[in-house]
């Protein structure tokens, strides 16, 4: 089956679905087996969509000569066969028999998407590089617009027409969006990348007197350096707690916790507990420390007298101090909590937690001296 019988097919299918459901469902259900019907099924739909993400990257490529991952497309029906009968419009009925693909200008959301399945760090890097060196990076606010110069598109691709470049969904500083890219490095492992983005495009480094407003406060979008009134640049506009916060505070944990702070030892199936922060050297105080509120009412502090950054391959949690509620302090070497400690932090029952970071040793260097 070829592509386009493959869309012809599905569009059918849909288009009679929606007629037969339009009103009311039947209410029938059937029974599908998990191993032989659903499985095979969710795979078939995984490969087709990986197949489709890699058409569209080649085809843009070989249309535009950019590597970067497209998010939209227009298609031409440039042959079609004449049918009977007319919509209430009277307009003629007809079905496509082929069509030429047309690129849309890059919109964020596609990489970002993308590199939620791109797999491997360098994979990742070259999608945020190649976003970088896209006409959707602003170097003059050091950020990242919600898409490229929408220039030659119709008002038929939306409202995003009817804007100022620079201006709402047309080329601004979308908050939501632009956090969701910055997410997606951190999750990706491009750490050095999140942090060096972070000192321009998140609000909480933003200049006050550009931004416009508290930097506590977030905004649905930023006028870009594309907008004609060069004044705005960077200024945020409509205040709101939207899908940016919901991002910032995935970011935080992710930098606080790491990705995944619990999980169940294999071997005896007991919770455990262990903290994988994501913090640059230069974010702890004088003191060499971080604390913060685990799940929101337990005092945690990383002490790292190192300097290094906690994703320095150099640097460990050699060990943890966990206080009680009672006041009894227990010492546990290596960077995980285990039962029943770990179940006790998640309750509540835990005073307070301590993670001490040290260098590696370097044996080599021990060799050497021994």
């Amino acid at each position: 089956m070829t592509d386009f019988e493959y869309w012809d097919t599905v569009r059918t299918h849909v288009d009679l679905y929606r007629a037969a459901v339009r009103v009311t469902f039947s209410g029938k259900t059937v029974a599908w087996s998990l191993g032989t019907q659903v499985a095979p099924l969710c795979a078939a739909v995984v490969a087709k969509f990986a197949a489709g993400a890699a058409k569209a990257q080649a085809l843009h490529t070989k249309l535009t000569g950019d590597t970067t991952m497209p998010t939209y497309w227009i298609y031409h029906v440039d042959n079609y066969e004449a049918l009977d009968g007319e919509d209430a419009l009277g307009r003629k009925y007809v079905k496509p028999l082929s069509f030429t693909p047309q690129t849309v200008p890059l919109f964020l959301e596609g990489p970002t998407r993308f590199m939620k399945v791109a797999e491997g760090v360098e994979a990742q890097r070259a999608v945020y590089q190649s976003v970088k060196a896209s006409e959707m990076y602003d170097k003059k606010l050091g950020m990242f617009k919600i898409c490229a110069p929408l220039d030659g598109m119709s008002f038929e691709v939306g409202r995003m027409m009817a804007f100022a470049p620079g201006w709402l969904e047309n080329e601004s500083i979308w908050l939501h969006m632009s956090y969701k890219f910055y997410l997606q490095l951190l999750r990706g492992g491009l750490y050095a990348e999140f942090f060096a983005e972070l000192a321009t495009g998140l609000v909480a480094f933003m200049d006050p007197d550009v931004y416009g407003r508290s930097p506590l406060e977030s905004s649905s979008f930023l006028a870009s350096s594309a907008h004609p009134d060069p004044s705005l640049h960077g200024q945020g506009f409509l205040a709101r707690l939207s899908g940016s916060t919901a991002e910032f505070l995935s970011m935080w944990n992710f930098m606080m916790l790491g990705a995944a702070p619990f999980s169940v030892a294999a071997a005896s199936g007991d919770l455990e507990l262990t903290l994988q922060p994501v913090l640059p050297g230069d974010w702890f105080d004088d003191h060499g420390e971080v604390s913060f509120a685990f799940l929101g009412h337990t005092p945690a502090v990383y002490h790292n007298p190192t300097g290094r950054d906690t994703w320095d391959p150099k640097l460990r949690a050699a060990r943890l101090q966990v206080t009680l509620a009672d006041g009894s302090a227990h010492e546990i070497q290596g960077g995980t909590v285990p039962a029943p400690y770990a179940g006790l932090a998640r309750s509540g029952g835990v005073a307070k937690i301590d993670v001490y970071f040290e260098e590696e040793a370097d044996d080599s260097a021990a060799a050497v001296s021994a």
